[in-house]
């Protein structure tokens, strides 16, 4: 135990690739039923202020690990957001954030790998009501015929955020535009997210949509 907590007081300054095995091996303990679940938050912790974009990814698999473990049950929910949001918003602050089309072109790949993974854990994880309302308000505008107020990068977060919102009526029109681009970025993204949103209130049938 001494010895993990060594290397969890460290990890902060790891390189990637000994971040990411140090975060499987904690894992995995977890899972074996030989380690405490505190030390994978505490890993979390330190691996989200690593610079190293890879080993904030780090981070984010621990956490995701976690949830599809299926550990967070409903009352545990709001504390597992939050911690995500704790983790994850002064990353995506650091960042800036902005879904319009090419507003990051002249980031490095560091700089927008991050941004990328602070967004996804933040919107889905940590169910950020901010961020996404950003993300819904430039999907709308994007599907209402505003090209430059979305950029690809950002589809699937964004389609996600706005079928959140617009239930059934949104899945309709979402996957009708879809079928009728040959986008072969837009056309995927979009059909994905309305496919994946799992809510049987945006379940539709192709008679609906053609």
């Amino acid at each position: 135990r001494a010895m993990w907590s060594s290397l969890i007081a460290q990890a902060d300054r790891l390189p990637a690739g000994e971040a990411q095995a140090l975060a499987d091996s904690l894992l995995a303990s977890f899972r074996a039923g030989r380690m405490e679940a505190s030390r994978l938050f505490a890993l979390a912790r330190k691996l989200a202020r690593n610079p190293d974009s890879g080993a904030s990814d780090a981070a984010a698999g621990l956490l995701d690990g976690f949830n599809q473990a299926e550990f967070v049950d409903a009352r545990a929910a709001p504390a597992y957001r939050a911690y995500a949001g704790k983790l994850f918003r002064p990353m995506l602050k650091k960042t800036g954030f902005d879904p319009a089309a090419g507003a990051h072109a002249g980031d490095g790949a560091d700089a927008s790998q991050r941004r990328r993974l602070s967004a996804a854990r933040l919107a889905r994880g940590g169910r950020d009501r901010a961020l996404n309302r950003r993300l819904a308000d430039a999907a709308t505008k994007f599907l209402t015929g505003d090209a430059s107020a979305l950029d690809p990068a950002w589809f699937e977060l964004a389609f996600d955020a706005y079928l959140e919102g617009s239930g059934l009526t949104g899945a309709k029109f979402l996957a009708g535009k879809a079928l009728a681009s040959e986008d072969p970025v837009f056309r995927p993204a979009a059909l994905g997210s309305v496919a994946a949103s799992g809510r049987k209130k945006n379940a539709i049938t192709p008679n609906e949509i053609m």
